[in-house]
């Protein structure tokens, strides 16, 4: 399950979409290991129990500054973010 939201302020990565920005990501990541492609953009991950039962942590929460789909396209056409859960 994931949740988008919409952001007011452009601090988040819809802008490294454009054709010229992924180009520019690449040169400076092949270059300098730097930059947009130095990171897999999961920024904040945890791990919870849902249950104080269960005997290990059962769901996973990310936050990703970058409203995307599941197939890796832009999803907002404003700056964004999503919150993803994952269940074991």
């Amino acid at each position: 399950m994931f949740s988008l939201q919409q952001c007011l302020k452009p601090v988040t990565l819809n802008s490294t979409f454009k054709l010229h920005n992924k180009i520019m990501a690449g040169i400076k990541w092949f270059l300098f290991k730097d930059g947009a492609c130095a990171t897999n953009h999961f920024e904040t991950c945890g791990f919870v129990k849902s249950d104080p039962l269960v005997s290990h942590p059962d769901i996973e929460m990310q936050f990703v500054p970058l409203a995307i789909s599941e197939a890796g396209t832009p999803q907002a056409t404003q700056h964004g973010y999503q919150v993803k859960s994952f269940c074991s």
